[in-house]
């Protein structure tokens, strides 16, 4: 009987293992890829981190090799691929998985430099910075393939980055059903008589979390019996913490930090609040359709691929309208009820982590042969 064919090495290039969205899809994808077929490695650009340390100890408990080559800052650049180079040249991989931006511009010039067959990922519309998107086109030029994570990204990288829409393939994120209990609220300081309304995701322009907390005392005013929690760190900690304590709602506004696992909490929420200017495809969304959970999202990129209905969307930055659904949702309860079940079921249905894994051995698979 003839011997099986080695299982094909891929190396996946990362921005950094900090325990973003992103990041906890990547190492949810690699250590469930059939190892008869595939050998995977990760690549960290980044160094190895506190908040990244359950993603790496869970890579290397399934038997992955993890390399983290130290870069610091945009400045590490040159250093950086010198190492990314060396390192390829060690394990010299069949194919090359760039994950977000840095990882897809220097994983290339790597992989070019090196002699081996790059695919990127493309996991954000981040519509600023325009030298990116450049950038990004002129030295992806020669990757096989783009894996986009939703239809908008796609659509925003022929038409915002330049790059072909031939080459662009769409395999949308995965979620992990929640079967633990609910957090209780009272530890973060909401007592048995109040309900909660959840904001997770980094503290930053992105995520739309300045803009929440500007019209949180209107929102709280006609929601007396709700308060907020604001889950989560970033660069506008300081500003947001300030903000809260200027408006006078700090007893109605309970900011909890970083959690490694924010679904005990949302899963004990009411509804979740996702008011970002842009996204790719939010992974706290699905995690909130996969508990159950209602939500109130900004129509950004990814937001009405997943929820596939106007009940829980607005118009991109309409501040107005999201604060009078986020009141129509949360003073209904025969609604959110109906709305988290539609929810958990599309996300059942459609958003399995099966699926993705499944898409993503079919696509190198094919990638593979050529």
């Amino acid at each position: 009987m003839p011997d099986s064919p080695a299982p094909a090495s891929i190396a996946f290039c990362v921005t950094g293992l900090e325990a973003g969205g992103a990041e906890r899809m990547l190492v949810e994808l690699v250590t469930r890829l059939d190892r008869r077929s595939f050998a995977p490695t990760v690549i960290s650009l980044a160094a190895r981190s506190v908040k990244g340390e359950p993603l790496a100890a869970r890579l290397e408990a399934c038997g992955i090799p993890v390399h983290f080559l130290d870069a610091r800052s945009t400045w590490n650049a040159p250093r950086t691929y010198r190492r990314l180079c060396s390192l390829l040249r060690s394990v010299r991989p069949r194919l090359v998985q760039t994950w977000l931006w840095h990882a897809n511009v220097l994983g290339a010039l790597a992989a070019r430099r090196v002699g081996i067959a790059v695919v990127t990922g493309l996991r954000v519309a981040e519509p600023a910075r325009r030298w990116r998107w450049w950038l990004e086109r002129v030295v992806t030029r020669a990757a096989l393939r783009h894996v986009a994570v939703g239809e908008g990204v796609k659509r925003f990288a022929i038409n915002r980055v330049g790059l072909e829409a031939s080459k662009i393939d769409v395999i949308p994120n995965g979620v992990k059903i929640f079967s633990g209990e609910a957090a209780d609220l009272r530890q973060f300081g909401i007592p048995d008589s109040r309900k909660a309304l959840a904001f997770v995701g980094r503290l930053d322009k992105q995520k739309g979390i300045d803009w929440l907390v500007e019209q949180l005392p209107s929102l709280l005013k006609r929601l007396p019996r709700h308060d907020v929690l604001i889950v989560g760190d970033g660069p506008l900690m300081t500003t947001i913490a300030r903000r809260i304590s200027q408006l006078k709602i700090a007893d109605r506004v309970h900011t909890i930090g970083w959690l490694a696992d924010p679904r005990p909490l949302l899963a004990a929420a009411d509804l979740l609040l996702l008011p970002s200017r842009w996204e790719g495809m939010p992974n706290v969304l699905l995690e909130a359709m996969a508990m159950c959970r209602p939500v109130v999202a900004m129509d950004v990129e990814g937001v009405s691929e997943l929820l596939a209905s106007d009940d829980q969307v607005v118009p991109a930055g309409d501040l107005q309208a999201f604060i009078e659904r986020t009141i129509t949702i949360a003073t209904n309860t025969a609604q959110r009820e109906s709305l988290g079940n539609r929810n958990r079921h599309r996300a059942i249905e459609q958003f399995s982590l099966d699926r993705m894994v499944s898409s993503y051995e079919s696509f190198y698979r094919t990638i593979l042969m050529r």
